[in-house]
């Protein structure tokens, strides 16, 4: 697995799914039914998930994304390894029982 966020390895999450939207600028239909579309985008969105993380590991794994923007390399779908720039969502972290979090999170490309 690929997994680095603005040129550096970094932990690897427990697993993540990309999806791959199209932005369109409008979108319509005609007297007809038929759609009308103004694509203007493909972009990515990719939800993110780790386990496990020590007190260390969950602070390292956050900072990395605490820019307001920033670049992931990954394993893509559709494009093999892909860089995109990207911004993240909300940030959730749960607290195991044994002291370990759990975090989850999407990036959004830019």
């Amino acid at each position: 697995m690929i997994w680095r966020i603005n040129g550096a390895n970094v932990a690897k999450p427990a697993n993540y799914s990309v999806s791959i939207m199209d932005l369109d600028g409008s979108a319509e239909r005609n007297l007809l039914g038929m759609l009308l579309r103004d694509r203007v985008a493909t972009k990515r969105k990719i939800a993110v998930e780790y386990k496990g993380l020590s007190q260390r590991e969950c602070q390292n794994a956050l900072e990395a994304i605490s820019n307001e923007f920033f670049t992931l390399t990954y394993n893509d779908p559709w494009k093999g390894e892909n860089t995109i720039t990207c911004y993240v969502g909300d940030r959730t972290a749960e607290p195991a029982p044994t002291g370990d979090w759990a975090i989850k999170y999407d990036v959004i490309e830019r």
